[in-house]
Formats: structure tokens, C-alpha cells, sequence
């Protein structure tokens, strides 16, 4: 790997909420990275399981750099995003979701692409969909079905272009766990997403697809991303979030690209299907 990557420092925010189960194969698999310049943020949202005695096991390892644990629900996993941005040091945020795993080659191939000619703002690399043992579920959900072709392939794009891909509800980066990206691309518009409860991703992807970063994606699958009993898609209360949320962020959308006919089209199609599954 290329000396300018080995020396820039990836801060990896670990936000927590009852994943006690999947705590161990987590933090194993970060802290076995074969790329090692990483500090670990560990962040607690006061789970009721066991996560803390197993987060506890790591807390005195070198890697982890702060340990920090609610007394109180916060209500959202994107206000512990930005509670583990705001004292993270590292040039690269790596969000990695307490309940997913990643490949140890994960970070070395992740930071290899920061240094290509493109010289993208974000990393984003191929999932493999598990359950909650770890086996493997295939990767058959509706956005992979869409996208079949285009994830089939390794691609470079701006966002500009990268946007038409998310309207109106695909978030084509499967999870955050997946990604990497520029510390230095945060603004207080990016904050916003902690006023979401359960789609701050698609908000803050959208939000960077809005300010023309670039995106790189690498289509080996190097994340595994966990569907169990306690994901979105199995709770009735957070669907109901999620759709209420998704108008809001079409409404940003709106009002940036309003001169862009098939990406309204695609908006207004979406939300007259929302209204007439109601009636």
C-alpha cells in the first residue's frame, strides 16, 4: 500500500443498542484489520442486554480511544454517529453498525481506492446479506435486484449522477457499514441527520449526492450486513418513521433539483403510489 495511505488515521465509530449478540465477531473483525492506523470509538445508546459486559472486555485495548456509554436512550443511532464524529481524529470515518461484520481486508482495500486518480470522497464496497449466525441469505433484496448489473462491477461516479440512483427510495449503499469516507466533507447540513430516526443514511448519502462528492465502489463484498428480528424492515413503529422520513428528504431533493424532470418525475410517481396504497 502506498506510504501517503498507511499514514493517514481512520477513526471507526462502533454505535451500540442491544447487539450484544453480535458484539465479539464485530470487534474482532475490525481489530484484526490488516490495515492497523485505526482508532475505535465505542458508543453505547444504554442497551438492557448484555452489550456492556462484552463491550467491557475491550475497553483497556489499545485501539479503542474512547468508551462511551448512555445513561439514557438517545432515541436515534445518528445522534451517536456525530456524538463518535465529534472526538473522532482521524482523516476517514468508518461507521461500523454493531450488529454487521467486515472482512479483515476491509480497510486496506477501502483506503487503496482514497489514493487512485479519481480521488474519491467516499468508498463504498460490495455486502453479503447474513442472518443472525452468519449465513449467508444471498443478496436478493430489491435494490440489489434493480441494480443488479451496475453492482455486478467496480465504478467511479459523481453524485450528481449517483442521485438519480437513490430517487426515490434506493439506497443503493446498502448500509453504512460498507463505506468509508472524508472527515472533511462534514458540514451542518450532514448534521441534519440526526433529526432522522430511521433513514439518516439514505438523508446523508442524498445529502452528499446534492453537493456533487464523488463516490468510488469496489464490487467485492468485504461487508456483511446482519438481517435479524431487530433490523427496520421487522418493526412496525420505524416503517412508519421511515416513510414520513422519506417525504422529508425528497422535499430537500425538491427544492435543489427542481429543474430535473425525470428525477421529480420518478419523486412525484413514488408518492401518488404511497397515497393511493392508503385510500
Amino acid at each position: 500500500m502506498d506510504t501517503r495511505i498507511k499514514q493517514c488515521l481512520v477513526s471507526i465509530i462502533i454505535p451500540n443498542y442491544n447487539h450484544a449478540k453480535f458484539l465479539q465477531k464485530r470487534l474482532d473483525t475490525i481489530i484484526n484489520q490488516t490495515y492497523q492506523n485505526f482508532e475505535v470509538i465505542i458508543l453505547d445508546d444504554a442497551s438492557t442486554d448484555r452489550s456492556i459486559d462484552i463491550l467491557k472486555t475491550y475497553k483497556n485495548h489499545e485501539k479503542i480511544s474512547h468508551f462511551i456509554v448512555n445513561t439514557q436512550n438517545s432515541g436515534s443511532p445518528f445522534k451517536q454517529w456525530f456524538k463518535g464524529i465529534s472526538v473522532a481524529r482521524g482523516d476517514y470515518i468508518w461507521i461500523a453498525e454493531s450488529d454487521d461484520f467486515a472482512s479483515p481486508l476491509f480497510l486496506e482495500k477501502v483506503l487503496g481506492c482514497f489514493n487512485r486518480s479519481y480521488a474519491p470522497d467516499v468508498v463504498f464496497v460490495g455486502t453479503t446479506n447474513v442472518d443472525a449466525n452468519n449465513n449467508d441469505i444471498g443478496n436478493t433484496t430489491r435494490i440489489e435486484r434493480k441494480y443488479e448489473k451496475l453492482l455486478e462491477k467496480d465504478f467511479n461516479m459523481a453524485g450528481k449522477e449517483f442521485l438519480n440512483y437513490f430517487m426515490p427510495d434506493y439506497c443503493i449503499i446498502r448500509n453504512v457499514s460498507s463505506a468509508v469516507f472524508k472527515k472533511s466533507l462534514l458540514s451542518e447540513k450532514a448534521k441534519k441527520v440526526i433529526t432522522y430516526k430511521t433513514i439518516g443514511d439514505f438523508y446523508f448519502w442524498v445529502h452528499l449526492c446534492l453537493e456533487n462528492y464523488r463516490f468510488t465502489y469496489m464490487s467485492e463484498k468485504l461487508n456483511f450486513m446482519r438481517k435479524h428480528e431487530g433490523t427496520v424492515r421487522n418493526n412496525a413503529k420505524k416503517m412508519t418513521y421511515r416513510k414520513k422520513e422519506y417525504r422529508l428528504i425528497h422535499r430537500v431533493v425538491l427544492l435543489r433539483k427542481w429543474f430535473n424532470y425525470a428525477l421529480i418525475k420518478k419523486i412525484i410517481i413514488y408518492n401518488i403510489k404511497s397515497v393511493v396504497r392508503k385510500a
